[in-house]
């Protein structure tokens, strides 16, 4: 069935009908790998409602640059050098709860979570999830957390090491 819009109200083609405007989301791409940086950002570009508004190699510079830009939302990668996405995510977090973190990694273990979860994290996505799969977890962490990363389930994979999902929301903030 056909959406429309409720009787007497405004319709496409009216003087008076004002189309929603598309949000813009604001983020800050964090990996201490250039190459990952540049697919997440060519990945991201590409997306009409999302501005890739910085980059960081580091938990440091993610710091820093979070302060200074402000984004929507935070795509860290947790295994990094200087300071890991565990560490600048907590930093992150106790100084601005609101801060939005969706977590990057190559493997997460149930320890791994956990902490996550203590840092602040929102959820997390495995490095070889779908590119739909990453775009879809960062807009619910950037629009707020809604239904947060909750995947559908044919992203789901399970081996006998226990959950593998690829996307996966956690804490209690979603």
């Amino acid at each position: 069935p056909r959406c429309e819009p409720p009787p007497g109200g405004p319709r496409p083609g009216d003087s008076h009908f004002k189309r929603r405007p598309l949000t813009i989301y604001r983020i800050l791409i964090v990996d201490d790998h250039p190459l990952m940086r540049q697919a997440l950002r060519s990945m991201i570009a590409d997306e009409p409602d999302f501005h890739v508004a910085g980059e960081a190699s580091n938990g440091d510079e993610a710091i820093t640059l979070a302060r200074r830009l402000n984004p929507d939302a935070i795509l860290m990668d947790l295994m990094m050098p200087v300071k890991d996405g565990l560490a600048a995510s907590a930093e992150l977090t106790r100084t601005d709860p609101d801060t939005r973190i969706l977590a990057l990694t190559s493997s997460i273990g149930e320890g791994s979570a956990l902490a996550a979860v203590e840092a602040g994290v929102l959820g997390y996505v495995l490095k070889d999830a779908q590119p739909a799969e990453v775009l879809h977890a960062l807009r619910e962490v950037a629009a707020g957390c809604a239904n947060a990363c909750r995947p559908r389930p044919s992203t789901s994979r399970l081996s006998g090491s226990g959950d593998r999902r690829r996307v996966r929301c956690i804490g209690g903030r979603c």
